[in-house]
């Protein structure tokens, strides 16, 4: 099915946008959506012109770009999504890079050329997204970010997996202040996990590990603990615990953080 979406004048201003909160916007929806987002304009924005809308995750991230419609009453105004579409929110931050200017979370009217390099640059990064350790961030650093033969025993601490054999993924070190496990400040992570925590708006490393394990029977919720048993070579991994030395039949291997359940 062909969608008829409007076309960005390259001759109207572009103006950046804030809203907020960014999980009340339907990204995949038509308009403004809910009435419980917060915009924040430029003062000096008119009907049809053309709105990059700017959210704050973990990062600023960009949802997209749109055609300002304006009523007579002030109240009265919608967006109209626009090509380049971003199927996912796109980093702000590889956006700035690409087009050369900043691009925040401070609403602003962009100058001429720089409202064309950052449509260019959204169109780019639709297209191409780069990669995060292309960005600065404290894990990019390629020579701390490999994990030892001891610590990738434990699996991915973000999808709970193990590899055996020699097609194993390498993982890496996520550095990280959400989870300050013994002072370390740092997970292990295959390379899918640690690329999904470092997307503008995705999951924390609870949100990604938690997801992926059983939620409690007696309480439902997902708060979920690995329970290890016996004596290990190293200390267990940020969300395993240790229970003691003595190995039953019938030891519980699962703890609920929440109410304590083991199972």
């Amino acid at each position: 099915m062909i969608i008829d979406r409007p076309t960005v004048d390259p001759h109207r201003p572009v103006h950046v946008v804030f809203a907020a909160p960014w999980q009340s916007i339907d990204r995949h929806g038509p308009g403004r959506t809910t009435d419980e987002t917060w915009w924040t304009f430029p003062d000096d924005v008119a009907d049809g012109d053309t709105v990059v809308t700017v959210v704050q995750g973990r990062e600023a991230a960009v949802l997209g770009v749109s055609v300002l419609r304006m009523g007579t009453d002030p109240d009265d105004w919608d967006l109209e999504p626009a090509d380049p579409i971003a199927s996912e929110p796109l980093s702000a931050a590889a956006i700035s890079r690409r087009a050369g200017t900043a691009v925040t979370v401070d609403p602003r009217s962009l100058h001429h050329t720089e409202g064309a390099a950052v449509i260019a640059a959204i169109e780019g990064e639709c297209d191409a997204p780069t990669p995060w350790f292309a960005l600065p961030s404290p894990c990019a650093d390629v020579d701390t970010m490999g994990v030892s033969a001891v610590e990738s025993s434990w699996g991915c601490t973000g999808c709970g997996r193990r590899w055996a054999g020699k097609t194993s993924p390498r993982l890496q070190r996520h550095t990280t202040v959400e989870v300050p496990y013994d002072d370390i400040g740092w997970v292990a992570l295959c390379p899918s996990c640690h690329d999904i925590v470092h997307q503008p708006l995705g999951p924390s490393v609870d949100e990604l590990m938690f997801g992926n394990r059983p939620a409690c029977p007696a309480c439902n919720e997902h708060r979920t603990f690995r329970v290890l048993w016996g004596m290990p070579a190293s200390p267990p991994p940020y969300g395993t615990v240790g229970a003691g030395c003595v190995v039953m039949g019938d030891n519980p291997t699962r703890r609920c953080g929440a109410c304590g359940h083991e199972w």
